[in-house]
């Protein structure tokens, strides 16, 4: 039993982002920072990755941008949503600028 399996709900497990992170799912850099170009761009790279239709990914990524904004602020966002049967995550590493947080 390591220390992490003795706290409550295990709240200070520490994840290796490295096993699920792909570098051929990092995009480099973006060719548009307009929103809906972006999630469009993702969804195209994600769909290279995983196999699944980017249409599918691209409404996922979209749905979940319609619940609130995935910008964490400074130009940076995090767009995300969930897929049945995905293992692995799928990133980029520039920052948009549309995809910002409510100020």
């Amino acid at each position: 039993m390591t220390d992490a399996d003795s706290e409550p709900n295990n709240a200070t497990r520490k994840m290796d982002i490295s096993s699920i992170l792909t570098p051929s799912g990092v995009i480099p850099a973006l060719r548009s920072g307009a929103k809906k170009a972006v999630l469009e761009e993702l969804a195209e790279k994600a769909a290279e990755v995983t196999g699944r239709d980017a249409s599918e990914i691209f409404s996922v990524l979209l749905d979940r941008e319609k619940l609130g904004s995935t910008g964490v602020g400074g130009g940076v966002a995090i767009p995300h949503g969930k897929l049945n049967d995905l293992d692995r995550l799928y990133r980029s590493e520039e920052h948009t600028s549309e995809l910002q947080s409510p100020t």
